[in-house]
């Protein structure tokens, strides 16, 4: 894999701190002038922070990845750099999805990251980049 890969919708699971589960991640923004990304989580946990992440709700159907009612964990949205990504592929730590998001997935993921009080301020720098 090769960073240049490393692009809006790319889907990767990544493990919980106990390494049982891997969540699925989607890349949702092009990178920034020091080669980072925006990540945001899926979840089907009932773990949430405020409305804000209730803002995108996934449905079976929807993505391969996606098997139950599911939403975008916008409060644990992150930056990383596209080097990270493909070292943890690379290093079988992250697990990279045979499918991207789809562009009308993708748009509706940033959406939600528009429209939400729970996503990380400093996170809204990447906004143009969607």
């Amino acid at each position: 894999m090769k960073l240049s890969d490393v692009v809006k919708g790319l889907v990767f699971h990544v493990p919980m701190l106990d390494r049982s589960v891997k969540h699925a991640h989607v890349v949702i923004s092009d990178p920034d002038s020091l080669d980072h990304v925006m990540v945001v989580n899926m979840t089907t946990g009932e773990y949430l922070s405020g409305d804000g992440d209730s803002r995108c709700v996934l449905l079976p159907g929807e993505h391969r990845s996606v098997h139950h009612k599911t939403r975008i964990l916008y409060s644990r949205a992150r930056e990383m750099t596209r080097k990270h990504i493909v070292s943890g592929i690379e290093q079988q730590v992250f697990d990279l999805d045979s499918e991207s998001a789809t562009p009308d997935l993708l748009k509706k993921i940033q959406a939600g990251a528009l429209d939400n009080d729970v996503l990380p301020i400093k996170l809204e720098k990447y906004f143009p980049l969607f």
